[in-house]
């Protein structure tokens, strides 16, 4: 597996969204990137460790829980295909700015 720049401390308290009222955008960011080089596979699975604490600490069966990371796993997929398949003619909004 080739090492790619991960976040390195990714976690839920990580993840921030707001609406932009100025651009009339919604605005979803990770915050403090620590841009260290290291599989990929790490920051996925520190998340999902974190999911399964705060599900479990709220009450979650384990079904539940196990329903949750399925939900997480599938969604990381579809979000990496779109991205890596979005042509010059959509954009995707990263922090504030528009990736073409």
């Amino acid at each position: 597996m080739e090492p790619t720049c991960i976040h390195g401390d990714l976690h839920i308290g990580q993840f921030h969204y707001y609406f932009d009222d100025i651009n009339n955008e919604r605005i979803f960011k990770i915050r403090r990137h620590k841009k260290i080089i290291a599989p990929f596979t790490w920051d996925l699975k520190r998340l999902a460790t974190n999911l399964v604490l705060i599900a479990y600490h709220q009450g979650f069966s384990d079904t539940e829980i196990i329903e949750i990371l399925h939900v997480f796993i599938r969604q990381y997929i579809k979000c990496v295909i779109t991205t890596t398949t979005t042509t010059t003619t959509d954009k995707m909004i990263l922090c504030k700015k528009k990736f073409y």
